[in-house]
């Protein structure tokens, strides 16, 4: 796009031409005529046209040169006025490109240093085991978890076992809501065997009540970003 018209410059540039072509002619033809046409040899009368031919036409000249003043300031003001819009423009673009991809490296950043909690059962003869892992890239801040059976949230897998047994049972549980697990890391939610009980038999149905429990895991990334997750043992089986 053009800062000045390029038409309108010679547009502007005939007409001053003309002006200056008729300027100049008007005022000798009207000496000529009323001094009927005449050349004369008088040093006085030379001077008097040259007084009289250099106040129209030096006038005419110097109005010219204030009028090319005015437009050259006005092209130049036009031209700086563009410039800086220019800039501004350059700019705002440049801070919305560094803005997005600054916006593209946090997201970035933030899938590589993602956690995925993912919980396991481990069901044997005489032993289980509910184990949760990080299988993601980033470590894995646990801020609450929960244990869920018949609609009903549990602390802990101890606090389900003891009231559903009706006694306090003695196994490996871990009783803390608040975990951190690193990349590739592991913890034990339960770990129990069959003298763990009173009564042998009873991890059969121990199993039977944990493969229908849910797990309830509110977590975190190291960037504070709050995840949840509930995880049905049920489709394990």
């Amino acid at each position: 796009m053009e800062i000045v018209n390029s038409k309108e410059i010679k547009r502007f540039v005939f007409i001053i031409s003309i002006l200056i072509i008729l300027f100049t002619i008007i005022p000798i033809a009207i000496y000529l005529i009323t001094f009927n046409g005449t050349l004369s040899d008088s040093q006085t009368v030379w001077g008097a046209f040259g007084d009289y031919f250099g106040g129209i036409i030096g006038t005419l000249f110097n109005l010219i040169a204030v009028i090319f003043s005015l437009v050259s300031i006005y092209i130049t003001l036009k031209i700086a006025t563009r410039i800086h819009e220019n800039e501004q423009k350059f700019n705002a673009e440049n801070i919305e490109r560094e803005g997005q991809k600054t916006i593209q490296e946090t997201i970035l950043i933030h899938k590589q240093n993602k956690p995925f909690p993912h919980v396991d059962i481990n069901r044997a003869v005489n032993k289980s085991e509910i184990i949760i892992s990080n299988q993601g890239p980033g470590t894995l801040i646990i801020k609450k978890w929960l244990v869920i059976h018949a609609d009903k949230e549990y602390k802990n897998y101890g606090d389900l076992l003891d009231i559903i047994f009706n006694e306090k049972l003695t196994f490996g549980r871990e009783t803390s809501s608040k975990l951190i697990i690193a990349t590739g890391a592991s913890k034990a939610l339960l770990d129990i065997e069959e003298n763990d009980f009173n009564n042998m038999g009873e991890l059969t149905s121990c199993n039977e009540i944990l493969i229908k429990s849910k797990i309830k895991i509110e977590y975190e990334d190291i960037f504070e970003n709050k995840f949840e997750l509930i995880e049905d043992l049920s489709e394990q089986e």
